[in-house]
């Protein structure tokens, strides 16, 4: 039921909950909230610096966009790595129940313009919640415990989220779902 939840967010365009820290692309943290020291402040702003750059060199780059977005993914899960090594472990976690603070959020908002999109019936929006909301404390603690979501593991729940849709949406809505993924698939190439 975890994997459905994950795979459901995922489908409606949710493709790294486990965004980067501090970049203008992912959910921003409030640093003055993790109470670092001035050479934790120091070494966040040089690893942000660092990764800023690699990320403004990378999008320069004339390559297919899912080569670029798969490389972008990768970087992002280095810095991730690199931004955990310099907060403690309390620190670690309450960025971590910060950044799930800010998913919850923006999950919310995707399933309204998901139910908006696809005219969910509020039965429909009911079952899509419900599995969201249920599941999201096993999300939490996966999340919490450090375990992001590898690029891999997106496929595979992408993939699953086509054998769970049928079950949940009627054939009109089905195929606008299919309009909406051959559409962001297009987009990524």
């Amino acid at each position: 039921m975890k994997r459905l939840m994950v795979a459901v967010m995922l489908s409606i365009g949710i493709g790294s909950v486990a965004m980067s820290l501090g970049e203008n692309h992912g959910q921003q943290l409030d640093w003055e909230q993790l109470n670092l020291t001035e050479q934790q402040s120091q070494q966040v702003h040089t690893i942000r610096s660092t990764y800023r750059d690699d990320f403004q060199n990378l999008r320069k780059y004339d390559i297919d966009k899912s080569e670029k977005k798969h490389l972008m993914l990768v970087l992002r899960d280095k810095m991730i790595a690199n931004m955990q090594q310099v907060l403690s472990a309390e620190q670690r976690q309450q960025a971590s129940l910060m950044m799930v603070e800010q998913a919850e959020k923006r999950i919310n908002k995707r399933l309204d313009r998901l139910a908006g999109k696809l005219a969910l019936t509020s039965t429909q929006q009911l079952t899509m919640r419900s599995l969201v909301n249920t599941n999201l404390v096993a999300y939490q603690k996966e999340f919490l415990g450090g375990r992001a979501i590898g690029i891999n593991h997106q496929q595979s729940m992408f993939d699953r989220v086509d054998q769970i849709l049928p079950n949940i949406l009627s054939s009109d809505q089905l195929q606008q779902w299919q309009k909406i993924k051959y559409k962001r698939i297009k987009s990524l190439t």
